[in-house]
């Protein structure tokens, strides 16, 4: 007979044997469970861009790949031949259809007509007070729905400006305008006429159809005036605002529409000043690459007590995800744009760019500013970009229907209240 005392250790013994066991069993699976990586589902993205070169954006995509091993991304700059308006349709029938590109690149004004077709933002780029530290207003106010859900993310910055030909300013003793009544001063002041012909304008605004930006000044002198778009088209201040506009053709003959494109006429010193964006100095620096000229701020306008609030103009194409995504899918997109819009990858791009475009353009990173210092033309965008506002109206983003209906009214020459109706019942459509 086996004494009771020994049946008690035997029982302990066994208990001993078994909690041992589990406690070795449970480490070498937590090691071997640490030791082998996740298993990594394997994701393919399209990607479409608008005038990011692929010799660039290539480079980018192989560093990301290096991190993310299962992460395919095959991306395509898709030109259309410089046709917005047909790549805004087919980008948006093939989402419709769910044959569309994983991740876009489309203008901001499109978001809002896009919100069933886009994946609202994942990790760090859903955090509304981490984007806005990050990026300027005018993104989140761009990308952002009425609930705060956030649909989109710049890797750039673009506006207007004021390019001024040096030379010319240098020789009548003028300094970089500030104001409205400065801009319109200049112009007539440097404007120079053979007979009724204008053989140098002072400044190229007052027609639309060859002014390029003409559509956004007009937006800037609405946003200056307080106006909305379309709601305040047919207020006093509208009406004030594009006799203003027109004043600078029929009043002050310091442009007229006989003259040539705008973007050309100051590469060839046929007008002293021009509103004009990035993609406007890129060419101009293309046709005149000796050409000097000064850059400022778009003028403003001084309030009733005589100080200025600052409103600027932006024009902001954005990278989006589509909705027909699977979770893995939208994930992986939105992981890949977090990464592409940091600091250091903001900075690469720009580098990989500027190899095949010198003139290189604005970090959406308002942290990187101070990079820009040496390049005259960026940094004054860069500065300006914390006041921008923007609309539908902007040229050259895909919105013909409306710029042309805008650019219709400037140049009919009639009314302009009977004229800002007419557009603003196309705008409201």
């Amino acid at each position: 007979m086996i004494p009771p005392f020994m049946l008690v250790n035997k029982k302990f013994v066994i208990i001993g044997i078994l909690i041992l066991a589990f406690i070795v069993g449970f480490t070498v699976l937590w090691f071997m469970n640490r030791e082998k990586p996740p298993s990594l589902k394997p994701v393919t993205l399209e990607y479409w861009g608008i005038n990011e070169p692929e010799s660039a954006m290539n480079v980018l995509i192989g560093e990301y790949k290096k991190s993310h091993p299962n992460i395919t991304i095959n991306y395509s700059d898709r030109q259309f031949d410089d046709d917005l308006v047909r790549y805004r349709a087919t980008l948006l029938s093939r989402l419709k259809e769910t044959t569309g590109p994983s991740i876009f690149r489309i203008h901001s004004t499109w978001v809002s007509k896009y919100f069933s077709e886009l994946a609202s933002s994942r990790g760090e780029l859903s955090n509304a007070s981490s984007y806005k530290n990050r990026f300027y207003q005018i993104a989140y106010d761009e990308c952002s729905s009425p609930a705060g859900e956030i649909y989109c993310v710049p890797l750039e910055y673009d506006g207007l400006v004021l390019l001024y030909n040096l030379n010319v300013f240098n020789q009548a003793g003028l300094q970089k305008p500030v104001t409205w009544e400065d801009i319109r001063s200049y112009a007539i002041k440097l404007t120079i006429r053979n007979g009724d012909t204008i053989s140098r304008g002072g400044l190229a605004l007052g027609t639309a159809l060859n002014v390029s930006n003409s559509t956004d000044v007009f937006g800037l002198m609405l946003a200056q005036s307080g106006v909305s778009i379309p709601g305040g088209l047919d207020t006093d201040a509208a009406f004030a605002a594009l006799t203003f506009y027109r004043d600078f053709a029929s009043k002050d003959r310091v442009w007229s529409s006989s003259m040539q494109n705008s973007t050309l006429a100051f590469s060839t010193e046929k007008v002293a000043m021009i509103f004009a964006k990035k993609a406007d100095i890129k060419k101009i620096l293309s046709i005149n690459p000796t050409l000097k000229f000064g850059v400022a701020e778009v003028p403003q306008l001084p309030g009733i007590d005589g100080k200025i609030k600052q409103k600027d103009w932006a024009s902001l194409w954005v990278e989006a995800v589509s909705a027909d995504l699977d979770e893995d899918q939208k994930n992986a997109a939105w992981d890949f744009l977090n990464w592409l819009s940091q600091p250091d990858q903001q900075k690469m791009l720009f580098a990989e760019t500027l190899k095949s475009d010198k003139t290189g353009y604005v970090y959406s990173d308002k942290s990187l500013k101070s990079e820009l210092k040496d390049i005259p033309y960026l940094f004054t965008l860069a500065e300006s970009a914390p006041y921008a506002n923007t609309s539908f109206i902007t040229d050259n983003s895909g919105n013909d229907n409306y710029s042309q209906a805008l650019k219709a009214a400037i140049d009919s020459g009639s009314d302009p209240m009977t004229d800002l109706k007419v557009v603003k019942a196309v705008l409201s459509k």
